[in-house]
């Protein structure tokens, strides 16, 4: 009776010791790429987070991004599915100093980000800094840059590379590998251009213009019709005047 007192009290001393929680296992990134759009559709930088996550994360994920509190909000929030289809993902948004946390939950080993940023203008100068404060390590990590059409002179840190030229502009890309957790990254690009902020798309021609040479035109007809109509009617006065009376 004794012994069994005793193991019974153990076993109440085990269940009140408090035992280690168990601790959360941080998200890891397996590939992320972001994409730089500059004056894609406005006069701003259209910036891209697209990730795939390891193939043994709990879904679903949740998973807290750092960009811009300038930024205002997200432009779009969603994940892949298996049909390829994008769908919208749940997110929720809270500053912090001058960073706006996006925290979304994916029910897909996969998400992307979008959102617009400011893009500084310099006359025909472009420039523009994206920071990845390095809130997940990244497995691989890759940078792609879409330039607009008729820009040039392109400047940036880290360097990238041309890739393959489409009607919206010419692709450029980096990989930069491997990046743990905690360290930040930066991205400077600068370039120049001829073309108006206005979607890439050059200025059309004023409609007066187009329709001044049919102005012109239509009045040198209607003055030669006038003309031959009274020369008609004169001619045609002076034959009655000068034809004797029956």
């Amino acid at each position: 009776m004794r012994w069994r007192q005793i193991f019974l009290g153990i076993a109440l001393l085990a269940t009140a010791v408090p035992m280690p929680a168990r601790a959360q296992q941080t998200p890891t990134i397996d590939q992320l790429q972001v994409d730089l759009w500059p004056e894609y559709d406005r006069p701003a930088m259209l910036v891209i987070y697209q990730g795939t996550l390891p193939a043994d994360t709990p879904l679903p994920a949740t998973l807290t991004f750092r960009i811009p509190a300038r930024v205002g909000k997200p432009l779009a929030v969603a994940y892949q599915d298996q049909e390829g289809r994008l769908l919208n993902a749940p997110f929720s948004t809270a500053q912090a100093d001058d960073w706006l946390q996006i925290t979304l939950e994916t029910p897909a080993p996969n998400f992307r980000l979008e959102f617009y940023d400011q893009l500084e203008y310099d006359g025909d100068l472009r420039r523009y800094t994206l920071i990845w404060p390095g809130d997940y390590s990244v497995g691989q990590l890759r940078l792609l840059l879409l330039l607009p059409p008729g820009a040039d002179q392109l400047d940036a840190s880290p360097s990238f590379s041309p890739l393959h030229q489409t009607q919206e502009g010419w692709f450029y890309g980096t990989e930069l590998g491997e990046t743990p957790a905690g360290q930040e990254m930066r991205v400077q690009i600068s370039y120049r251009t001829k073309i108006t902020p206005l979607m890439g798309i050059p200025p059309q021609p004023e409609t007066k213009n187009d329709r001044t040479p049919l102005i012109v035109g239509g009045v040198a007809v209607a003055t030669l019709l006038l003309i031959a109509g009274g020369v008609w009617y004169i001619r045609t006065n002076a034959r009655r005047q000068v034809e004797p009376s029956p």
